[in-house]
């Protein structure tokens, strides 16, 4: 079929043209989604009590805007940041504002309560304000949820209705009229989930502007420096720009959105076809120094690649395709847009590159520059094919590496978390760690508890829960708790202090003081905390864990908790958050790497046994492409580096791409073995023959990776070092283990085929 394609230009040039054509209509279709949703199993049960909770309770997809100075509480600052709360409650996509100017400060005066906002109404007198403002420092209910208790910021919560607009649209509007107003403050900015999937966005978009150019300029020089030819450099551009509108278009129509992941797959794509492109220019000059014609270089050229790319091209697409197998939503759409950009590009490069030698490549080769060219690289398979005289050298290698990886690889962790997707250094994690110190983390866990009998309005269940607040506010994993009982403990104190001057601190001790209370405020000001029929309660606990382990850890605790401290208590209990979900996600990585793993061991094995028709040759290639795959969870254990949505797609998808090389060298090694050569020698001159595009590649590849190393989204950084890492592994058991494999393989291979 290669050969069909290169001898018939004209249709090999229709058909390029015909979906090429049909993909430019779709490409106005396309959308992109970077929300963190994607990050969450498909269809988890987990979600639907999430979805409940959030419902009832509000969502915790805040957008929290912050503000820090020394005259951050000057009325002159406050009346620009009333404005800007007032105008942002104006947003329809906004439930509500949580601030000093529309929050409930509920005060005792005189045996009656205040539920007036601390600050709707700036006194003249700045030393009014300044005792307003003590006050709410002084209010467990604000300080530090609303105002840091040094005040040195304030802390504006913004309730999201994420069903009216994308959050990272309403965060860029936020950040629109954040911008207008200009406080004398030393520090303002927005932080929370709206945002940091507003940066992730820019991420994307700066992936297809900085990294995709980088990685084509990185990679074509050094594939020109290493094979001499401008075309090789320049057909993979070609070839990936006509894949990427193959792929959107299949993305509308399978309404995959551009996210994440999946931003990156141009560049990926890139990369690989490169490797391909360059073994069909390395044997059309092959063909040319033979003293062919300029047509049937090209045509034995694809001849002699039409195998060994076709197997590579099939090993890839699984590779990425084997991805699928993970619940997450976020990797099983990577996986299908990769197998479909990979396709594309098997069928552009069989379909064009023939088209491009033909029109563009010239058919003059000076032998003499080939030639020393080559020898560099002669000298480079010399040097590894001699290493079968150091037997012991390279079996102690092997064992260090072995024992080194399998060692290191038992630290390794998953993590799935959202807020972990963005480097330290990136300004969405700066501004994070700024509020962090005086607010604490942006997480909620939603604890919700039920009453199988009576309700929380009753005292006595009223009283555990305000206790069960005070308790969870001394777990050092949490930052703080509140609940309805602490709602009403913090009113009864300011009741009884109005009226006695005691302060005491307690919930109220009778059903009508609870009644008499709940009088003064509105639906409101409680419906976080308890549910119409006052059954359910929800205290909510925040804190600022990073690290799905570290989160996992502190769930356990908490259910271990739980089950003891209410253990005889007609109060049943279960909690949710994103973050839970994010974590049950992660848990499902492990599963899903093992299985994409062992499917393409399988896939390996079938494909070279098939090819040498004998599965002792299969099990031949499973080493030279498993060693690749240790090293990479060993140097993961190394540089602690967790399993999550970038490294977990690393093992299948190397071992996609290193066994590329595999294939090439086992096919050229029993072309070699079948001019009836003895093994070493076969080995030899495989070894002189593939060095140099297995090399090139190789680097190429690993710089290609290692760019994305560039990225400020933490997958993206981790992937492109773990790829450009696990490939030169993976070319060095090419060069290595597997030339000693084929030596013994071969022997069999010859002895099979003189006893038949």
């Amino acid at each position: 079929m290669f050969k069909f394609f290169a001898k018939h230009s004209l249709l090999s040039f229709i058909l390029l043209l015909i979906p090429t054509i049909c993909s430019f209509f779709f490409l106005d279709q396309m959308s992109s989604d970077p929300s963190f949703d994607r990050l969450l199993i498909k269809n988890d049960p987990e979600k639907i009590f999430y979805k409940a909770v959030t419902d009832e309770f509000g969502e915790d997809n805040s957008a929290l805007v912050y503000f820090e100075g020394p005259e951050i509480l000057k009325r002159e600052n406050l009346i620009k940041i009333r404005q800007f709360v007032w105008d942002i409650e104006e947003l329809e996509e906004v439930k509500q504002v949580d601030s000093l100017f529309t929050t409930p400060h509920f005060v005792g005066e005189d045996g009656l309560l205040s539920t007036i906002p601390a600050l709707e109404d700036l006194p003249e007198d700045q030393a009014e304000i300044d005792r307003i403002i003590q006050s709410t420092v002084e209010n467990p209910l604000i300080a530090t949820r609303l105002i840091a208790k040094d005040k040195s910021s304030i802390v504006i919560n913004i309730q999201l209705d994420s069903s009216k607009r994308a959050l990272k649209e309403i965060a860029l509007l936020i950040n629109t009229k954040l911008a207008s107003i200009d406080p004398k403050v030393t520090q303002k900015f927005q932080t929370g989930i709206p945002s940091i999937e507003l940066f992730t966005f820019g991420e994307m978009t700066q992936s297809q502007k900085k990294l995709l150019p980088f990685v084509i300029l990185a990679i074509s020089f050094f594939v020109f420096l290493g094979t001499r030819s401008i075309h090789a450099a320049l057909i993979p551009c070609i070839v990936v720009f006509l894949g990427i509108l193959w792929t959107g278009a299949c993305m509308v129509f399978l309404k995959i959105p551009v996210q994440l992941l999946v931003s990156c797959v141009p560049a990926i794509t890139f990369i690989l076809a490169t490797t391909e492109i360059v073994h069909i220019m390395t044997a059309y000059k092959e063909q040319l120094l033979k003293g062919n014609s300029k047509a049937m270089a090209i045509s034995e050229a694809m001849d002699e690649v039409a195998l060994p790319i076709s197997l590579t091209a099939l090993t890839t697409t699984l590779g990425f395709g084997a991805i699928c197998v993970n619940k997450i939503i976020m990797l099983q759409e990577f996986g299908i847009v990769s197998a479909i950009a990979l396709v594309s590009s098997f069928i552009i490069t069989v379909l064009y590159t023939p088209l491009h030698i033909k029109l563009f490549a010239s058919s003059k080769i000076k032998k003499s520059k080939e030639a020393s060219d080559l020898i560099i690289f002669k000298k480079i398979s010399k040097k590894f094919f001699n290493l079968k005289n150091y037997k012991k050298f390279v079996f102690t290698s092997l064992f260090v590496y072995m024992a080194f990886n399998l060692y290191q690889s038992k630290f390794v962790l998953t993590d799935n978390d959202s807020i972990n997707l963005i480097k330290k250094t990136a300004e969405p994690r700066i501004n994070l760690d700024k509020f962090e110190e005086h607010f604490g983390g942006i997480k909620s866990v939603f604890l919700i508890l039920e009453l199988s009998e009576s309700n929380f309005k009753d005292p006595k269940y009223l009283k555990v829960l305000f206790e069960l607040e005070r308790e969870l506010n001394n777990f050092p994993e949490f930052y703080d708790a509140e609940s309805f009982g602490g709602l009403m403990a913090h009113i009864n104190n300011q009741m009884i202090t109005s009226v006695s001057g005691v302060d005491q601190y307690q919930t109220p001790a009778s059903k009508q003081l609870v009644a008499q209370y709940l009088l003064s405020l509105t639906r409101d000001d409680y419906e976080k905390y308890v549910s119409a029929d006052f059954k359910k309660a929800n205290l909510t606990i925040r804190h600022s864990i990073s690290s799905s382990h570290d989160q996992e850890k502190a769930m356990l605790k908490l259910q271990s908790y739980l089950e003891k401290r209410l253990s005889g208590l007609p109060i049943g209990f279960k909690f949710t958050a994103r973050s839970i979900l994010n974590q049950r996600a992660g848990k499902t990585i492990i599963k899903a790497q093992t299985q994409s793993i062992l499917m393409m061991i399988i896939i390996i094995f079938i494909l070279m046994s098939i090819l040498f028709k004998d599965l002792r040759m299969g099990l031949a290639a499973i080493p030279p492409n498993f060693l690749p795959i240790l090293g990479l969870f060993g140097s993961m254990g190394f540089l602690g580096i967790p399993l999550n949505i970038g490294s977990c797609i690393v093992a299948a998808i190397t071992v996609g791409i290193a066994v590329d090389d595999t294939i090439h060298f086992f096919t050229r090694f029993k072309e070699n073995l079948e001019k009836t050569k003895p093994a070493e020698l076969a080995v030899k001159e495989t070894l002189d023959e593939e060095s140099a595009p297995i090399v090139i590649t190789s680097i190429s590849l690993s710089i290609g990776f290692s760019i994305l190393m560039l990225s400020q989204m933490v997958p993206l950084n981790q992937f492109g070092l773990l790829s450009a890492i696990v490939i030169l592994l993976a070319m060095l058991a090419d060069l290595v283990v597997t030339p000693a494999i084929m030596t013994i393989m071969g022997r069999i291979y010859t002895d099979k085929n003189s006893r038949n």
